[in-house]
């Protein structure tokens, strides 16, 4: 019995996909639990026609990553905070401060999860800071003022 799946589903396939199961488990278990539908040519149409929308979706998506991460690799990010005299930062500054950072000054929303930084930016100064989203990466600078 071929079916499509209508939401990913552990060692049978992924949403929208076009698979062969036995007829008991596909009339028992994938069209009762509204998992599947019978592949029907309506409902094939409609596949490749989602299959197509999401391509197109991903790619503007893509295309918004790549800019945003353009923007960013020009842009200069600027913060202050507490130092002694040698430019040690009482407090470090971490990923979450770098993301408001980056939003107040560039208008970008960047998630905290996708700036790359081993341990928190303790010295006043200039740094190089990675941001790394999918298989995009781009880099920006960060300055680090005393108060």
């Amino acid at each position: 019995m071929k079916v499509v799946l209508l939401k990913d589903i552990p060692k049978v396939g992924k949403k929208y996909d076009i698979k062969d199961v036995s007829d008991g488990h596909g009339r028992n278990f994938l069209i009762r639990n509204k998992l599947a539908e019978l592949a029907t040519p309506h409902s094939l149409r409609m596949v490749e026609d989602m299959k197509g929308k999401i391509t197109a979706q991903k790619n503007i998506e893509e295309a918004q990553v790549e800019a945003g991460l353009a923007k960013l690799s020009k842009a200069k990010i600027t913060l202050k905070g507490k130092a002694n005299e040698e430019g040690h930062l009482f407090a470090g500054i971490k990923a979450e401060e770098l993301s408001d950072a980056i939003k107040d000054q560039t208008g970008l929303t960047v998630s905290f999860e996708h700036i790359n930084l081993d341990k928190p930016v303790k010295m006043v100064g200039e740094h190089e800071v990675e941001v790394s989203m999918g298989s995009k990466k781009a880099k920006f600078k960060l300055t680090v003022e005393k108060e």
